[in-house]
């Protein structure tokens, strides 16, 4: 429950949300020429203007909503869902 509560508390300070994240991760994800190409962690924290650390929590959720699902074995990778393609959380 603390957890959530920091969380809550970084994410109104930050104005990230997992619906933002989501929307990025499809728009990066739509400029790639190679359909259900990786997408690397890296690449949203730069183009969110965050830190990995803060973005992960979102990153977790959106995997249990079965919109992404990450690289076996690493955090720094992750794949776009078929259903998160079409999701509008």
């Amino acid at each position: 429950m603390a957890q959530l509560l920091l969380l809550l508390k970084k994410s109104i300070l930050t104005m990230l949300s997992a619906k933002k994240v989501h929307l990025k991760i499809v728009e990066i994800s739509d400029k790639l020429v190679i359909e259900a190409a990786p997408i690397y962690v890296n690449w949203v924290v730069a183009e969110l203007k965050t830190t990995k650390e803060e973005l992960l929590p979102y990153l977790f959720i959106l995997e249990v909503l079965n919109i992404i699902h990450f690289k076996e074995k690493s955090e720094d990778i992750i794949f776009l869902t078929e259903s998160g393609k079409l999701a509008n959380i």
